[in-house]
């Protein structure tokens, strides 16, 4: 690969990928390209400020006949991460070069030698922390105004499924780790896979689901009697009378015109964070769920299981940021909320320092949820789901049913009301 091309490369395969969310998180700078590259970088810059819109292929050869012989089989991120190494090479051996320069015209210039080095050591810098730093007055007016209006951000969110919480928190976004919290069998795999298929349906996202606790066939039973909305026990049995059984066979067939894509993953096929995310990326799926994370291993098999939960939540914070992805993960309360909730105090049943393993966990989320209630006559319908941590520090409770024979638990208190009737995230049925 000739090394003059990169920036070309780089362009115009974010061009091939028609993102302007992509090509505002790559924050190019005019420093990275070389000299021939500039103009072009220039040109695309100005169409995007201009149009909202990056140029098409056949647009952009036309302008720069130059770049249509280029070849760009390799995602944009690939011909990123090269062209930054170019960056770093020719930035530091330049310096090098200039610093032993003036060392050999002058032995006593050691201080115009070091400015060199560490001018060139800042650039670096900046150039590798810059998808981490927001220059506010530069970038901050063109984010929040995109952010204001929807423009850019809107068909990136994913949602809860609940009024409640879509509200509360504006959507789930890129970068977005959410944590539902629990003792066992309390229905955190419900909760999950009402979320996945809120996505789904109403949001069109391609999602991973990986289950550690269960293999491929329970979750899919699940999946189908929410889908088709039919008693799960009935299901289990093959209990279905002949006419219940042919509405949810064609619910079933009504799965294949769906827009989206839903995979169900088997824990022991994807065991760590990096195959699943990794499986994620080549499947497509910019939103991932995972039921059980706590029984997620790690490459470090030697890890004790405190420690590995923390490394792992924080490996997940990092794909869902660098890859702008989303993840929902389900957890577990520790021994000592479990003595919480035994005691039946209704002001203390469990916080976010009694989730189970590692602090990490209240740490990196996003939000947190947690639903304390099991099994009892009083729980056969609806049940509470405790906020312990909101975006913005929000906390509260609401409501969703526990509705096994249409099974729906969609939210029930608060009520939507008519001024929340518009939102696009609440369309959930």
């Amino acid at each position: 690969m000739s090394s003059f091309a990169l920036g070309l490369k780089v362009i115009k395969r974010l061009c091939v990928d028609q993102s302007p969310v992509a090509w505002r998180n790559a924050k190019l700078t005019p420093t990275l390209f070389k000299a021939h590259e500039q103009p072009v970088f220039d040109w695309v810059a100005g169409h995007v400020k201009q149009h909202h819109a990056l140029p098409q292929i056949e647009t952009l050869s036309q302008q720069f006949p130059d770049t249509a012989p280029i070849d760009t089989p390799e995602p944009a991120s690939y011909y990123l991460g090269l062209l930054e190494s170019q960056f770093y090479y020719d930035t530091v051996s330049k310096a090098n070069i200039e610093s032993q320069g003036l060392l050999k015209t002058d032995q006593n210039a050691a201080d115009a030698a070091i400015a060199v080095l560490k001018s060139a050591i800042k650039r670096v810098t900046e150039q590798r922390y810059r998808l981490r730093i927001l220059d506010m007055a530069h970038e901050g007016p063109a984010l929040i105004m995109g952010a204001y209006h929807n423009v850019a951000t809107l068909e990136h969110l994913a949602m809860f499924g609940w009024p409640y919480m879509d509200l509360q928190s504006g959507g789930i976004m890129p970068g977005d780790v959410i944590s539902f919290v629990g003792r066992p069998a309390v229905g955190k795999t419900w909760m999950t896979l009402w979320t996945t298929l809120a996505n789904w349906r109403q949001r069109h996202m391609n999602v991973l689901y990986a289950s550690m606790e269960m293999m491929t066939l329970p979750i899919a039973q699940r999946i189908a009697s929410m889908y088709t909305k039919q008693n799960i026990a009935q299901l289990k049995v093959g209990g279905f009378s002949s006419q219940t059984f042919q509405k949810f066979h064609a619910g079933l067939q009504a799965m294949s015109f769906e827009k989206a894509k839903l995979y169900i993953v088997d824990g022991n096929l994807a065991a760590t964070v990096d195959d699943i995310f990794d499986l994620a990326d080549m499947l497509e799926c910019r939103l991932v769920v995972i039921d059980g994370a706590y029984l997620l291993r790690h490459p470090n098999g030697r890890l004790d299981r405190f420690t590995r939960a923390a490394e792992n939540v924080e490996l997940i914070k990092r794909y869902v940021t660098d890859h702008e992805m989303m993840a929902f993960c389900s957890w577990q309360f520790n021994r000592e909320a479990a003595k919480k909730q035994k005691k039946g105090k209704s002001d203390d049943k469990g916080d976010l320092e009694d989730i189970g393993y590692t602090d990490a966990i209240a740490q990196i989320s996003s939000i947190a949820l947690a639903m304390y209630q099991e099994d009892t006559v009083e729980t056969l319908k609806e049940r509470k789901v405790s906020v312990l941590k909101g975006r913005n520090g929000e906390m509260g409770q609401f409501s969703i049913a526990w509705q096994f024979d249409v099974m729906s638990f969609h939210q029930t208190m608060p009520t939507l009301g008519p001024q929340t009737a518009d939102n696009p995230l609440l369309h959930w049925i």
